[in-house]
């Protein structure tokens, strides 16, 4: 064989060798490629898994979360309603109880009233007091303050009851508030 010959049959295998060498480079390299391709999904599953988990997670703790502030709120209203209820109703107890004051004492005052407009007969009274309660009776009319006919009825009333009283002279020397009558609240 010649000398053309013999390179041209090494350069053949030379050839033929890197053919081979290129084929297996290409077909590990299209192995590692397929691998890494299917590392890459499986890798990709693997976080997509763990995203919706930490998603889900997530979810479930806002959930739990929002659940107990309704929880709280529902809470915080319904003791703003008993609290406002119970204000009502004492609002509602104090007005009662201070129309009752008013009342007692406005009866009070128009029998304190009557006591001190009442004349004793003629005999008992002193005649500086006959003569001041004139001048008083005298200076009201002038000043042109009279009671209403419901007061002087009334007034009227109050006096026959301390005329007829027995304990009438006790009273005038004794406890003038003995008569007062005490309001309910106010007996506990």
């Amino acid at each position: 064989m010649s000398e053309a010959g013999a390179d041209s049959k090494a350069a053949e295998i030379a050839a033929q060798h890197v053919e081979s060498i290129v084929a297996a480079a290409e077909e590990s390299a299209g192995r590692l490629t397929e691998d890494a391709r299917q590392k890459a999904e499986e890798i990709s599953a693997k976080a997509r898994e763990d995203a919706e988990q930490l998603r889900e997670q997530a979810q479930r703790q806002i959930d739990s979360r929002v659940a107990a502030a309704e929880e709280a709120a529902a809470q915080v209203l319904e003791e703003a309603r008993t609290i406002s209820s119970g204000l009502r109703q004492l609002g509602a107890s104090l007005q009662s109880q201070g129309e009752r004051i008013l009342r007692d004492v406005q009866a009070a005052h128009k029998r304190m009233q009557a006591d001190l407009r009442v004349s004793l007969p003629e005999v008992e009274r002193p005649a500086g007091e006959i003569e001041a309660g004139e001048r008083r009776l005298s200076s009201e009319q002038r000043s042109g303050t009279r009671a209403t006919p419901d007061e002087r009825a009334a007034l009227e009333r109050a006096a026959a009851e301390v005329r007829e009283s027995p304990g009438r002279s006790s009273r005038r020397r004794g406890a003038p508030f003995e008569d007062l009558d005490v309001p309910s609240w106010l007996e506990r």
